[in-house]
Order: C-alpha cells, then structure tokens, then sequence
C-alpha cells in the first residue's frame, strides 16, 4: 500500500512537474514583460538672491520657479530559458537633454556566451556613485563628481563573475556619451565588485576616453578615469558610502621624440572625493542624508566644496526631499548678485523635490 502510494505521490509529481513546464513554455510575450518608471518635480529657492540657471549642476538648475526635471518608463523582457532579452529606458524632460540628448536613455539586449553575459547597444556609464533617476539617490542634488564622468555609452560590456561576491566587467565604446564614434579608436571599460563581507561591498572602475581627429596622423588626447566607490552598512539604522575619483588627460603632443612627457603642465590631472551618510530615524521612511565632497584641479588652481543636507521622506511610491545645499569655489564661479561684477565664491540653495516611482 505504501509503494502504490508512492507511486501515486511521484506520478502526481512529474505531471505537475510537465504541466509547469508547458505553462511556462505557453506565456504570452507580454507576460514576460517588466515596466517601471518614475516622474520627478522640484522647487528651487536660491539665497543668493539671483535669478537665471543655478550655476554648476546638472539637472536641478531651475530657480525660483516650479520646475519639471524629467519622466521615465523602462521597459525589459528576459526570456529564462534562454538567457536573452532587452531593454529599452525612455527618458523626457530637461533631465533626458541635459544627460543622453534625446528620449533613449537606454536601449540594449543581453545574451550569454557560456558563464558570460553579454549587454550590447546604448547603456549608462558604469562611472559614479549617483545615477540619473532621482529616485535612486541618497541625495536629491547630483554632487559634483557626477558632471565629471560620463553619462551614457554605445558598446558592448561583458559580464563575469569566477566566484561569489567577485564580479568582473571589461567593454568596449565609441565615444563618451556620444552614439557615434569620434574616431576609430574605441574607449575602454573595466569593473571590479566585491561584496564578499557582510555590510560592505567595493567597486573599482577604469575608463580610458580615447580622441583623436579624423587624419591618421593627427595627435591623439587619452584621459584616464580611476575610481573607487564604496558602502558599508556600519548599522542597521547607519549606511555610510564613499566615491573617489582622479582623472589624467595625457595628449601625444605633450611627448618629445623619444616618448618621454614634455611638463607636468601638459599632463592635466584632476581629483575629488564624496563622503555620504545615511541614517534612517526611528520614523517610519524619514531619513537623513549628509554629503560633503570636493573636487580639484591643481592645473587650474581651481577648488570646489559641496556641503549638503536632504531630509527625505519615503511614503509608499511617493518620495519627499527637503535639501539644503552650499556650494563653495576658488576661484569665484557663481553668478555675482544684482549690480555687482566679480563672480562669487559661496552659492547656497534650498530645494523641495517630489518624485512619484512605480
């Protein structure tokens, strides 16, 4: 009787089993696909007492006025037998013309070659510790690390991880945030993750930005890019996280005959550093998120410090920011007030953005 009822358990087994299969086998198109987006809108007061575009940021520029920063809807299919699929981003607003200058943000298909996955087409740069979706963000501005990498690129990067928690990436692209290639010469891409200790993961990344004109024999400009990001989960309430990055621009005419760089002038280099926290209150979705970096370019003799403040506010789809930001420069960048000439050294600002995600 127990044999004849294990047989029956095992029966029932293997046709549930086919019948699984073959309702996986029978989705439709449409049931494998994935949609996500979100919608992002601001107020900017700036204390300067200016009017016109607040100087040095990249996508909330707009002050004392509403504004509408930019919209998205990201659609993906990946096929699980197969290892295949795409994705497509579609970005509008000032967001999409200040970041990837039309509405495609992304717009790629993945395939494996063995324990290898392969992404090819249009992809955002693997650079930073921001990202363009607000929502994505400690912060609610971007620091000013992130107008110094690239934004986007058109190529291919390979994906493979030989153990758990180590990931590497290499790629190849055009251009920086261009779809077309400025020259024969392609740019460079390398990733290295790891996220083996409990609490941290670490991330080192290359790019080499190749240029050069359209003659065989025109000089060449390389810049180098090196970064290291990092988080660790210090406590279950505390986060804290960490972006550094140095740039080299290096140019065959800054070389003698025998190969050898004629000055340290002809070599630009340039270097900065974000330092992030962020502590979740005891509030339900309320948090606070400081951010201090500072960026410089000893070839300019140019310095530029970032004090920020978000206070943010998680209600289901909906996410508030409260941010106040102080913005510091030698020499002087910002617009001077009403009547005065020389530019100014302090810029500080108050914002109030909402972004609804789904």
């Amino acid at each position: 009787m127990k044999r004849i009822l294990a047989l029956s358990l095992l029966s029932l087994s293997l046709f549930t089993g086919i019948a699984g299969a073959e309702d996986a086998k029978a989705l439709k198109w449409y049931e494998k696909v994935a949609m996500s987006g979100y919608v992002d809108t601001y107020y900017q007061i700036n204390l300067n007492g200016i009017s016109g575009s607040t100087a040095g940021r990249v996508f909330d520029n707009r002050q004392n006025e509403f504004s509408f920063s930019g919209a998205k809807v990201a659609i993906s299919s990946m096929d699980e037998a197969t290892k295949t699929g795409g994705q497509l981003d579609l970005l509008y607003g000032p967001v999409a013309n200040a970041a990837v200058g039309n509405a495609v943000e992304q717009a790629f298909v993945t395939f494996p070659l063995g324990p290898i996955a392969v992404k090819l087409g249009k992809m955002v740069t693997h650079l930073g510790y921001e990202v363009i979706e607000t929502p994505a963000n400690l912060n609610y501005s971007r620091p000013l690390l992130f107008n110094q990498v690239p934004f986007y690129h058109v190529g291919v990067m390979a994906n493979y991880s030989p153990l758990e928690g180590l990931g590497l990436m290499a790629g190849a692209m055009n251009s920086n945030s261009s779809e077309v290639a400025n020259d024969e010469a392609k740019d460079i891409a390398a990733q290295i993750t790891f996220s083996k200790i409990s609490g941290l993961s670490l991330i080192g990344n290359y790019y080499l930005e190749s240029n050069r004109a359209a003659t065989v024999d025109a000089p060449f400009e390389n810049t180098h890019y090196m970064e290291l990001v990092g988080n660790y989960q210090a406590l279950p309430e505390l986060g804290v996280g960490l972006d550094y990055l140095y740039k080299s621009t290096i140019a065959s005419t800054d070389k003698d005959a025998d190969g050898n760089l004629l000055g340290s002038t002809s070599s630009p280099k340039s270097q900065g550093y974000a330092l992030y926290a962020n502590y979740a209150t005891p509030l339900s979705g309320f948090s606070i998120v400081p951010r201090f970096e500072q960026w410089y370019s000893p070839d300019a003799y140019a310095i530029a410090f970032d004090y920020t403040l978000t206070l943010k506010y998680a209600m289901g789809a909906y996410t508030h920011f409260l941010e106040v930001r102080s913005d510091v420069a030698y020499p002087g960048y910002f617009t001077p007030k009403g009547g005065e000439t020389e530019l100014q050294s302090n810029q500080l600002t108050l914002t109030y953005g909402a972004t609804y995600s789904f």
